[in-house]
């Protein structure tokens, strides 16, 4: 199996209802690099004091893949990773409704991350 998923520079995804194959969609389409700022906080206000650190994201995160709508699909593809949302419902009319960001070299397999998103 994983020698057919790594042939496909292209895929389109609808919904899945499964949370295992939105989980297994999600860690094929891999994570990129991202910064995850904190804040610290004093009596419930937000001090100026506060720390920033590398964390991995879903290039399209499992609860998207199961919230995708009627008609509407997931175009993902490789090198370089571009996420769409597409409307497929009136075929031949595909039309692009919402871009998600592109993902450069900086795209990893979410596999070599234990899991964690």
């Amino acid at each position: 199996m994983k020698q057919l998923t790594d042939s496909f520079s292209t895929w389109f995804v609808q919904r899945q209802l499964s949370p295992d194959n939105a989980e297994k969609l999600a860690s094929i389409f891999g994570t990129y690099v991202a910064q995850k700022n904190t804040h610290m906080t004093e009596n419930g206000v937000v001090a100026n004091k506060g720390s920033t650190r590398e964390v991995y994201e879903y290039v399209c995160h499992p609860n998207n893949i199961k919230a995708i709508g009627i008609g509407k699909a997931i175009l993902l593809t490789m090198n370089p990773t571009d996420v769409h949302l597409i409307n497929i419902r009136l075929a031949g009319q595909v039309k692009l409704v919402e871009e998600k960001k592109s993902y450069k070299k900086e795209a990893v397999n979410h596999q070599t991350l234990g899991g964690e998103s």
